[in-house]
């Protein structure tokens, strides 16, 4: 006896899998469509500026105290005094330089500032 032939229907396995992706594909749609009709997250708000001395919700003590590492150029003159072996004018020194020659790449960078050395750099390597 001939095997049967399927010539003008879909096999019923075929359709098993078509009727699984379909699912699929819908229950993907009504999840999307629920999700952008109810958000669970709040929409971030505007980005404020902090005021000086502060980095996001911690200030420069907490982040170093936290092991956080810090960003060479975010830093104001009162966050470089608040490291060790930086005082004002080294500091000041920091960000006048920034100033005129741009971000800082890395920690190597401030030794090319007046002032700062190798051993300030080591000290202050670690923070970074």
């Amino acid at each position: 006896m001939p095997k049967k032939r399927y010539v003008h229907c879909t096999p019923p396995l075929v359709l098993k899998k078509m009727r699984k992706t379909l699912f699929v594909l819908s229950l993907f749609c009504v999840v999307s469509w629920l999700l952008l009709r109810f958000p669970i997250f709040e929409k971030p708000q505007s980005v404020q500026t902090q005021p000086e001395g502060v980095l996001g919700p911690f200030t420069i003590q907490q982040k170093i105290l936290l092991g956080y590492p810090l960003s060479l150029n975010e830093l104001s003159a009162k966050d470089w005094e608040s490291l060790p072996k930086i005082g004002p004018k080294k500091a000041e020194a920091i960000i006048q330089y920034r100033q005129s020659y741009g971000p800082f790449r890395t920690v190597d960078d401030l030794l090319n500032v007046k002032g700062i050395g190798p051993k300030i750099v080591e000290a202050i390597r670690q923070l970074f």
